[in-house]
């Protein structure tokens, strides 16, 4: 009897309609035939937020959010330390993130399995057996795919099966796989993701990934003759989603000129910390404000509302919210309003809308009212939200099914885990969709809360799945599913994602 195998794959910037796109007009024949046609299909699942590369990966391999995590996004100020210390974690230090600024007592993927059993390709690899490559061979690898992806994407899955190969032989009473494919990212953002070039690197995919895994090539003879299409999980997703970039701007230019205030988005010595009054980290599409205490003149004191709403200069008070909303390429500005009460405010160009937060036994509980004007967020004119809409806590698990249909699906949940956290901003704030902060000639970006950046694939298959389509799913659902799958003893208090029992055959 072969060993239960789990292989995730984790496609980067892909978007669910996309990829669904390609597989059922038959674009993607092999995934297709050995997957898609007899697996389980999300017709909506969603990543967190923001949608970036970090928290979308870490929410993927471990169930959680960042209020549990602690990464909220892969650019921050680290509160706890002095100076001030900037954490940029878009570059070769990623592979610090983990040490520094991660968790340890939230559990990867990996840690449920047995340290010999469990593989990644993925630099979030906590609990795996994993070999991180030097700082120069990642250099000279990126450089590659730049030029050429196709050889990188065939040597990668030329290592891959050479390892595969050699664990079938060690009679592992089980064993995981956990696949990162990157360049569709890298092409993402230089091309776009309507581009050709996108679709022909998921086909590209296809062929050198998916053919080869099942049919065989050479030396390796395939899932399929080796007799293991059947005892083997398959579980396709992505980090996050995208959308073509019309319009580019400058943020830091943006903000000097709306702001009478020293900033910086650079890691200082303390002494210049001292004369600032604003620090700001930022992506494509989501920015981080933190706000110097006007009163205790330090970074550890966050800042009030009050304080934040009439902040000292020299020519008066001003309201740093109003100054960020004058920013063109600005969508909306999130501020807790009482961190201690969790209420927090949504702020857009044409109205206030507030998000509540009530903790019950381990149950999040929400409410949203529209404060003033134009609601921020459109929640009110969803019917399904609606009886929602009342002034009253209810669990999060009522919103979604009308969330699901809003252009915001996850911000309602979102926004209080992110100021859970000890890295947030005083202020957190979002770029229009279609719009970047970096002028950086890209084509293609994401960070947004929008659908288009935060619904992305899964598709599930294996023994005891059903052929069925899973009306609404989470990425953070990943975890637990396959934990249960592989009757793993659970602790559902660990996760913030749950079980899909709907695609388990009874």
């Amino acid at each position: 009897m072969p060993p239960p195998i789990v292989f995730l794959m984790i496609l980067d910037q892909v978007r669910a309609d996309i990829l669904y796109d390609l597989i059922q007009s038959n674009k993607m024949p092999y995934l297709k035939k050995y997957i898609f046609d007899r697996a389980a299909v999300a017709e909506k699942c969603f990543t967190g937020f923001p949608t970036n590369t970090i928290p979308g990966h870490i929410g993927i391999l471990t169930g959680t959010y960042a209020n549990r995590h602690h990464l909220h996004h892969m650019r921050f100020w680290n509160r706890t330390v002095m100076p001030f210390r900037l954490r940029d974690y878009s570059g070769l230090d990623i592979y610090n993130l983990l040490r520094d600024e991660f968790n340890p007592d939230v559990k990867m993927l990996y840690e449920f399995f047995d340290y010999s059993e469990a593989f990644t390709t993925n630099n979030f690899a906590k609990g795996a057996d994993y070999t991180y490559l030097t700082k120069l061979r990642t250099i000279i690898f990126y450089l590659i795919q730049k030029i050429n992806y196709k050889p990188v994407l065939k040597q990668s899955l030329k290592t891959f099966l050479k390892h595969f190969k050699i664990n079938l032989s060690k009679n592992f009473s089980e064993i995981l796989y956990v696949l990162w494919l990157p360049i569709s990212d890298l092409i993402g953002h230089a091309r776009g993701p309507l581009s050709n070039e996108f679709r022909l690197h998921l086909e590209e995919i296809d062929r050198s990934l998916f053919k080869i895994l099942f049919e065989g090539h050479k030396d390796w003879q395939g899932l399929q003759e080796l007799g293991l299409l059947n005892s083997t999980y398959f579980i396709i997703t992505a980090d996050h989603g995208s959308f073509m970039i019309t319009h580019q701007s400058e943020l830091i230019k943006d903000l000097k000129e709306n702001f009478p205030l020293n900033l910086s988005n650079k890691q200082i010595s303390l002494q210049i910390q001292k004369t600032l009054d604003l620090l700001v980290t930022y992506t494509d599409g989501i920015a981080n404000l933190y706000v110097k205490n006007p009163h205790t003149k330090n970074w550890i004191d966050r800042a009030t509302f009050s304080q934040i709403t009439a902040y000292p200069t020299l020519s008066g008070p001003i309201n740093l919210i109003d100054c960020i909303l004058k920013i063109p390429t600005v969508s909306h500005v999130f501020v807790p309003l009482q961190a201690q009460n969790s209420a927090y405010l949504v702020f857009s160009p044409e109205g206030t809308g507030k998000i509540q937060r009530r903790i019950e036994v381990q149950d999040s509980l929400l409410s949203y009212s529209v404060q003033n004007g134009k609601d921020p967020l459109d929640y009110t004119a969803n019917a399904k939200l609606q009886s929602l809409i009342d002034g009253n806590f209810h669990p999060f698990n009522e919103w979604l099914p009308g969330l699901s249909e809003t252009q915001y699906p996850m911000i309602l949940d979102q926004i209080p885990r992110i100021f859970d956290c000890s890295t947030s901003p005083d202020l957190l704030f979002m770029g229009k969709e279609g719009h970047s902060f970096s002028q950086n000639k890209e084509r293609g970006t994401h960070d947004t809360g929008t659908a288009i950046c935060t619904r992305v694939p899964l598709i599930i298959a294996g023994p005891s799945i059903r052929h069925t389509s899973i009306p609404i799913a989470r990425t953070v659902d990943i975890v637990p599913t396959t934990l249960h799958l592989l009757g793993k003893p659970l602790d559902h208090t660990q996760f913030d994602g749950r079980i899909l029992f709907e695609i388990i055959e009874k």
